[in-house]
């Protein structure tokens, strides 16, 4: 998840330097910099977080003992949110930036 918003990241800064190269160097400094890398690291952990250790505790675990996949794998909309928050949403922007 974080790779692939480190290219989401990516393709909106590109984007911005060919779309505004006037204003491009004034606005990309270390503050917004940081800006954009600081979510590419909390988003995932956040995600992850409520995903991996709050559904556990919410709903209790679900998976037997010997079997591994996630916890909340039953759940068709937490599977498809976490699906398109992670991938769909990220390519479908960078698809769009790049068109």
């Amino acid at each position: 998840t974080t790779s692939i918003y480190h290219v989401f990241i990516i393709s909106i800064d590109r984007y911005w330097s060919v779309s505004f190269p006037a204003s491009y160097l004034n606005r990309m400094n270390r503050k917004m910099a940081l800006r954009m890398i600081v979510p590419t690291w909390l988003v995932p952990l956040a995600w992850w977080f409520a995903l991996i250790v709050g559904h556990p505790l919410l709903y209790g675990r679900r998976v037997p003992q010997g079997f591994c996949r996630a916890n909340y794998a039953g759940n068709l909309v937490l599977t498809y949110a976490s699906t398109s928050i992670t991938y769909w949403v990220p390519v479908v922007v960078i698809t769009t930036l790049y068109i």
